[in-house]
């Protein structure tokens, strides 16, 4: 692991998947845990049947993946802000690894790490073959729509920026 070389003053933003105004999300209405593929920030898919845990008959969870072609949009996975991480190694503290348990927004203004050049109003995509992010122009065809809007801008790929979903429809 390298040594830090860049020491902010200024606080960061926002990660990505973090809530911009706390309390304010609407999450799926049953657990789920990772299968190792998903990352806070990103888009979940639901590619199973809910699964009894072990030792209890009320612990029942689904599974999500960040692809999931012919599998229905859950939402945006969110960053667990209180829990722990195994960072990766190539350091991405966002990935959530298998078996971990993940909260998924389907509603609420979140931080997100920009795929590309984003406009206010841009429709926010998500392939599901093979997870990735993209952003449209509003009223274009969108037949990856996630239902979640651009909100604050980004002239290139890796800025910090405001996605929202004000109406569930996913």
């Amino acid at each position: 692991m390298a040594l830090q070389t860049q020491v902010n003053a200024m606080p960061a933003v926002g990660l990505p998947g973090q809530e911009v105004s706390v309390g304010t999300a609407v999450y799926t209405p049953i657990n789920y845990v990772s299968n190792g593929s998903l990352s806070a920030g990103g888009f979940a898919f639901d590619i199973s049947d809910v699964v009894t845990g072990t030792g209890s008959p009320i612990a029942q969870f689904g599974k999500a993946s960040a692809r999931g072609t012919g599998k229905r949009l859950l939402g945006l996975v969110t960053k667990n802000v209180t829990g722990s991480f195994n960072v990766t190694a190539d350091g991405d503290e966002n990935l959530y690894p298998n078996g971990c348990a993940v909260a998924i927004a389907r509603q609420g203004d979140f931080y997100h790490l920009s795929t590309g050049a984003a406009k206010v109003g841009d429709i926010v995509e998500c392939d599901p073959s093979t997870g990735e992010v993209s952003y449209s122009t509003k009223g274009s065809s969108t037949p990856n729509a996630t239902g979640w809007v651009v909100m604050t801008p980004a002239t290139a790929k890796d800025q910090i920026i405001i996605i929202s979903n004000r109406g569930a429809s996913n």
